[in-house]
C-alpha cells in the first residue's frame, strides 16, 4: 500500500467522524428543543379548562376560640399537593381552619407554613392531595385582557366570574369582575387558564373593580418558605407579647408613638409555632383577654366574671370604639383601614362615646365593658345601678349619668354640679371655650 495515501485516509476518517458528531449533536439539540417545547413552551399555549382549575380551588372556613364560625374565604392549591395559598386576612384570628374541596370533601388545616401580613398572603397545610394550579407571571398581561375568577363569594362555592384586566401594578393587578366577601383568596386566571393572581379586596362597590395580588409575590413567599427565610414565632409570653399592640392608648392620633413590631423583622414574614400561637397573635378576643389579665384593675375583674358571649361582645364594642382613635386611620400605618373615622371636630357634634373618651371619663376598654354589660338594659334606673358599682370616681359616675343615664342638671345637687365642672375644667386644662361647649353639650 502506498504510504503517501495514509494521511489522506486519516483526514477523511476525521472528517467523517466530525460529520457524524455534528449530526448527533444536531439531533440531540433538536430532541432537547422538542423536549423543552413539549415540557415548558407548548403547555403555555395549550388551554387549561376552568373546570380543571376548579378542582384545585377550595372554600376556607375559620373558627374562633369557641369553635364558632369566624369567617369564610377562598384559596387554591399552590406549589405542593397539600398546600393552599390564601389571604392573611381570611385566616386572621382563627383557632381552627377547615377547607372544602370541589368534590365535597372537608379537611382540617393543621399548620400555617408562613404568612406575610403586609402583602396579605398565607400558606397553609393539611392532610389532602390536590393538583397545584398552573401559574403564569402577571407581568405578561395587558389592560383589557380577558380573565376568569374562581372563588366562593358570599359562600356560593367555586363560582366562576368573567371579567378583564383593568391595570397592572408592581405587586398587584386591578381587575373588573364580580367579587363579594368570601371571594378573598380565590384564583384569577388568564385566557389560557393559568393563575396569575390571588383575589384580595373589593376596591369600588357597585362597579366590580377589585384588587388581586400578583402570583409573582406568592412565588416569592413560597421561595422564602423553602429557604427558611422567615422568623419563627414561638408560643411563649416574650414572643407573643412583643407583637401585641398597645390597645389601651386612647390619645389623639397625632400624639401617639407606635412601634410596629410586625415589621421589625426585615423579612416581614413569619411562621407561627402552631395554630394556637397564630390565634394568640391575631385574635382580637385573645389579645384583649391577655392584656386585661395583665392590667389587673377593677374593670379587668368585671371582665373576668362575664359570660363568654358578653366577653365577645366587649371586644366587638372595643373594635367599634377604635374608630374614634385617629391613629388607626393614618395612611402611614400599614394597618390602614378606610372605615369612616367617627371622631367629630365640633363639640356639639360629639357622640356620647367620643365625649366620654376624650374627657377621660372612661378609657376605651372601660367603655367597651360598660357597653356590653348594659346593652340589654331598658330603664335608666337599671343603668345607673350598674354605674354605681363601677370602680371609678364619683365625678366620672355623674358625667355618665348626664350622658347615658338620663340625668338632667336638676337631678344634681350643687356639690355634684361643682364636682362635674371641676372634672371638666381639669380635663380641658382651663380652655374656657371648650369647657363651656362641653357643659352645654351635657346640659349644664
Amino acid at each position: 500500500m502506498d504510504e503517501n495515501n495514509k494521511p489522506k485516509r486519516t483526514k477523511s476518517l476525521k472528517r467523517f467522524l466530525l460529520t457524524i458528531g455534528i449530526i448527533i449533536y444536531l439531533i440531540a439539540l433538536a430532541g432537547g428543543l422538542v423536549f423543552v417545547s413539549i415540557k415548558f413552551i407548548l403547555p403555555g399555549f395549550k388551554p387549561i379548562s376552568v373546570e380543571t382549575v376548579k378542582d384545585s380551588v377550595v372554600m376556607i372556613y375559620t373558627y374562633d376560640e369557641n369553635n364558632q364560625q369566624l369567617g369564610q374565604g377562598s384559596g387554591f392549591c399552590f406549589q405542593d399537593s397539600n398546600t393552599i395559598i390564601t389571604n392573611f386576612h381570611v385566616i386572621n384570628g382563627a383557632k381552627r381552619i377547615e377547607i372544602l374541596t370541589d368534590d365535597g370533601e372537608k379537611y382540617e388545616i393543621f399548620n400555617i407554613l408562613i404568612f406575610d401580613k403586609q402583602n396579605d398572603l398565607a400558606l397553609i397545610e393539611g392532610d389532602f392531595q390536590l393538583e397545584p394550579v398552573v401559574t403564569i407571571s402577571a407581568y405578561g398581561l395587558s389592560a383589557d385582557d380577558k380573565i376568569t375568577t374562581i372563588s366562593s363569594p358570599a359562600g356560593a362555592f367555586n363560582t366562576i366570574s368573567e371579567g378583564r384586566v383593568k391595570e397592572i401594578y408592581q405587586d398587584a393587578t386591578e381587575i373588573e369582575a364580580s367579587i363579594k366577601p368570601g371571594s378573598s383568596g380565590g384564583a384569577v386566571l388568564n385566557e389560557k387558564g393559568r393563575v396569575f393572581a390571588v383575589i384580595v379586596a373589593t376596591l369600588k362597590e357597585g362597579v366590580n373593580v377589585n384588587l388581586a395580588i400578583n402570583i409573582d409575590v406568592a412565588n416569592s413567599l413560597y421561595t422564602k418558605y423553602e429557604n427558611q427565610k422567615y422568623a419563627v414565632i414561638e408560643n411563649n409570653t416574650e414572643d407573643i407579647q412583643s407583637f401585641l399592640p398597645d390597645i389601651f392608648d386612647d390619645k389623639d392620633g397625632n400624639e401617639l408613638t407606635i412601634i410596629d413590631n410586625w415589621t421589625k423583622n426585615k423579612l416581614n414574614v413569619y411562621q407561627p409555632e402552631s395554630l394556637l400561637t397564630f390565634n394568640n397573635l391575631t385574635s382580637s378576643y385573645s389579645i384583649f383577654t391577655k392584656v386585661m389579665i395583665e392590667k389587673n384593675d377593677g374593670f379587668s375583674k368585671i371582665y373576668a366574671d362575664l359570660s363568654m358571649d358578653k366577653k365577645i361582645s366587649v371586644v366587638d364594642y372595643y373594635q367599634y370604639f377604635k374608630a374614634f382613635d385617629q391613629w388607626w386611620f393614618s395612611e402611614d400605618n400599614i394597618e390602614f383601614d378606610a372605615t369612616e373615622n367617627l371622631r367629630k371636630e365640633k363639640i356639639k357634634d360629639w357622640s356620647n362615646e367620643q365625649l366620654l373618651m376624650d374627657l377621660g371619663v372612661l378609657e376605651r376598654y372601660q367603655l367597651a365593658i360598660l357597653g356590653a354589660i348594659t346593652e340589654d338594659l331598658i330603664y335608666y334606673d337599671d343603668f345607673r345601678e350598674v354605674v354605681k358599682t363601677l370602680p371609678i370616681s364619683e365625678d366620672r359616675k355623674l358625667i355618665l349619668f348626664l350622658t347615658l343615664g338620663g340625668y338632667k342638671q336638676k337631678n344634681l345637687s350643687n356639690k355634684q354640679t361643682t364636682l362635674v365642672k371641676n372634672f371638666i375644667n381639669k380635663s380641658l386644662e382651663g380652655d374656657e371655650k371648650k369647657i363651656n361647649d362641653v357643659l352645654k353639650r351635657i346640659g349644664i
